[in-house]
């Protein structure tokens, strides 16, 4: 409730800022053949439609949502849909180098891990130079619903280089389970994407995970069934 509260004032203040600042509003719909979260399939290995909605402002200044179906056979007792809410302040401190500091909230309406919510917010900071961006992401909730895990980092490392209307993609996480270190593995993923006309962009990443701890290989299971394992993922995303 606090955190949306927060993401109404910055659009509020967005929204003030606009009088003296460039606002931009832009959005994008994607359908994709399995939804993947720091390299785990959120759809049960199913198929995804999702969204984003941001609001940037010239000063810095950033909000926006995200929303998506997911599996309720994942996310058990909830509405299988997720929104998260984010805001940020990202700015060039030198040349060619670009901080981007902020919060997100993503959220899972009524679905527990037995009175555990799945409702995670965290906090992060990210580097950008040329085409690698470095981050850190801070948990001050439990993570995704698993008990006595706050303060859990997930660190990245993503190499995105455009070569016309091609993009070639590359990423590296690591997460790091607090109090939990047999649920921390590394998430892999690489590919490319490509432009087409009208604003549509299609993208193919082939998704790794390694060194999963026995806990994480139980947790992200459904009927026995690993939502880990190596995966090839189309979308088709339209901007907007």
């Amino acid at each position: 409730m606090i955190f949306k509260k927060t993401i109404l004032a910055v659009v509020a203040a967005l929204g003030f800022a606009s009088a003296a600042h460039a606002t931009d509003l832009s959005g994008n719909i994607t359908v994709s053949t399995d939804y993947r979260y720091r390299g785990v399939s959120q759809t049960n290995v199913g198929p995804e439609v999702s969204g984003n909605l941001d609001i940037t402002d010239k000063s810095g200044l950033y909000a926006g949502t995200f929303f998506s179906n997911v599996s309720s056979e994942y996310y058990t007792g909830g509405a299988a849909y997720e929104q998260d809410f984010y805001v940020g302040y990202k700015h060039e401190v030198a040349k060619g180098l670009t901080l981007d500091v902020g919060s997100y909230t993503d959220t899972y309406f009524h679905a527990k891990n037995g009175n555990v919510s799945y409702t995670t917010s965290e906090a992060y900071l990210a580097a950008t130079y040329g085409p690698v961006t470095v981050k850190g992401s801070h948990s001050f909730t439990n993570y995704f619903g698993i008990p006595n895990t706050h303060g859990t980092h997930y660190v990245t490392a993503d190499v995105s280089q455009p070569i016309g209307a091609v993009t070639l993609i590359a990423h590296y996480g690591h997460t790091f389970t607090a109090h939990h270190n047999n649920y921390d593995y590394n998430d892999i993923n690489f590919g490319a994407s490509y432009n087409l006309p009208k604003g549509f962009v299609v993208t193919g990443l082939y998704y790794v995970n390694t060194n999963e701890g026995a806990g994480m290989k139980a947790y992200n299971s459904v009927n026995g069934h690993g939502l880990y394992g190596n995966n090839f993922v189309v979308s088709l995303k339209k901007n907007f």
